[in-house]
């Protein structure tokens, strides 16, 4: 018995020897592999030594090294979701790798994988303090929930030099922007053009201080604001009508008032949304039935799509009275994806539904009632754009269709039109704003309004022209003298009339 147990300790031996040397020999291969990958790789070629690696990994998969290498090749790559799973093993298989954690925590941010990417990024800062990948990465996945500590990781991994510049000065100009420090974000981003005149970072950092609209996302703001016209058709008089017995003239002077507030109450994981209300009313000189107060108020949620776009869903609700009666009641919804093209501007997809409840009825025989009663639903569509020319120079306009199905028949309509506007910073801090819009508009029936009356279908065509002139008068102030003009050429001549308008009106605005 005693020889077959020395027989089976030998052949136990000579086989844990070979399995030895066979995993020494898969070491050795793995090992040669390894190197050959990692010469590939530094040569660029990371698309031929990632089927090496993957070959060097199956010989040997507790290597660290070998795992690391094939992330770092899919992280270069941009093939961020396939990077996570060879990098989550290289920090698994070697804890103490900080470009392990690193790059981990990098690729997951690319993949959304928000909880495990700020899990990797602690770790890395741990093991990687003066890497400035670090609070750059960290500082994204603040940006949109606390914008002023995101802003605090891009100066700092700024601070640190590197190839992350000018990208990580821009980011916090954009953080400092949502966080509602303009002075400073308007430093860093021209520190952006200092840096890198020409680049790619250059020429968002001009568009964003060509669009402070775009970029200075307030969280709360309170704009108040108040004027004094002259309109000079204030009933809409048609050339061949007559005044209405009860109204003295046909046009009249007018104060005006508004205030506008809003606050975002949350902005997280690409998600946003707030509360917004409006008042403006007016009070005529001469024309009291024509004094108007409306009152609005809307929420909005927003949901961020990629790097430049983004869609906001706004329900609306609003009433509007004349000299004090309840006029009108509507209630809607908006709906619009923004867009950032880059060079060629920012643009605005919309579509809007409203349904307008008239209060006012009309005595006398209820089948003219039902017929001119205006109670509908509106919907408009379009797209808005904004190009600026250069920092002192902006072109925005768009193309729009409407349609209308009023209860009363009359008032059955669509349309289409365009408008376009240019502003222009001029000398001793003026700005001029000039618009105008063009809107054809064919009516499904002829109006009975008509005198004769016609069995032609009502048309209008609809221009304006607008022209304003702003500066600063005071710190938040603003002071616009403005004149507009409107032609309703129509063929039915109730409808068929003109009217200009001229005044001057202050601006105070509020925001954070």
């Amino acid at each position: 018995m005693c020889g077959v147990a020395r027989r089976v300790a030998a052949l136990c031996a000579v086989f844990a020897a070979l399995l030895i040397a066979d995993a020494a020999m898969a070491a050795d291969e793995a090992a040669v592999l390894q190197a050959r990958a990692a010469r590939l790789a530094s040569e660029g070629q990371c698309a031929e030594a990632l089927p090496i690696l993957r070959e060097a990994r199956t010989l040997q998969p507790d290597s660290a090294d070998s795992a690391l290498l094939e992330g770092q090749c899919l992280f270069q790559a941009n093939r961020y979701a396939e990077a996570v799973a060879p990098l989550a093993d290289a920090a698994r298989l070697d804890p103490d790798s900080g470009e392990a954690a690193l790059l981990l925590g990098m690729a997951s941010y690319h993949t959304g994988d928000v909880a495990g990417a700020s899990a990797a990024l602690e770790r890395a800062e741990r093991q990687l303090p003066d890497r400035p990948e670090v609070p750059l990465y960290r500082g994204l996945l603040l940006l949109e929930a606390d914008p002023a500590a995101a802003a605090s990781r891009f100066e700092s991994a700024a601070g640190r030099g590197g190839l992350l510049e000018p990208a990580a000065t821009y980011y916090a100009g954009v953080a400092r922007a949502d966080a509602g420090q303009r002075e400073e974000a308007e430093r860093l981003l021209r520190r952006v053009q200092e840096l890198a005149p020409g680049s790619i970072w250059a020429q968002r950092a001009d568009e964003a201080l060509r669009t402070p609209a775009t970029v200075y996302r307030l969280r709360r703001w309170l704009v108040l604001y108040a004027g004094i016209d002259y309109d000079s058709n204030v009933v809409l008089r048609g050339d061949d009508v007559s005044l209405p017995a009860d109204v003295s003239n046909q046009g009249d002077g007018l104060a005006w008032w508004g205030v506008e507030a809003g606050h975002e109450l949350f902005r997280r994981d690409g998600w946003g949304g707030g509360v917004l209300g409006n008042y403006y009313g007016n009070a005529h000189f001469s024309d009291s039935d024509f004094d108007q107060h409306l009152l609005g108020a809307s929420v909005w949620v927003d949901r961020t799509l990629g790097e430049r776009s983004l869609l906001r869903i706004q329900p609306e609700f609003g009433q509007g009275f004349y000299d004090y009666h309840d006029y009108l009641r509507f209630y809607g919804v908006l709906v619009e994806l923004l867009h950032d093209w880059g060079g060629p501007g920012q643009g605005t997809f919309y579509t809007r539904y409203d349904y307008n409840n008239y209060q006012y009825r009309i005595p006398g025989d209820p089948a003219l009632a039902s017929t001119r009663n205006r109670d509908g639903h509106s919907v408009r569509a379009g797209y808005d754009h904004f190009y600026a020319i250069d920092q002192d120079t902006a072109v925005r306009g768009g193309p729009y269709f409407l349609y209308y199905a009023a209860e009363g028949s009359e008032y059955d309509h669509w349309g289409i039109g365009a408008w376009a506007g240019v502003e222009r910073k001029l000398p001793w801090e003026l700005t001029l704003d000039v618009l105008g819009s063009v809107a054809y508009v064919p009516y499904a029936n002829p109006s009975t309004f008509e005198v004769p009356p016609t069995s032609d279908d009502r048309e209008d065509v609809i221009s304006l022209v607008q022209v304003a002139l702003s500066r600063p008068i005071f710190e938040r102030t603003t002071l616009t003298a403005r004149y507009r003009y409107q032609d309703n050429h129509s063929n039915t001549n109730v409808f068929d009339y003109d009217r200009h308008v001229v005044g001057a009106y202050v601006t105070v605005a509020f925001g954070d």
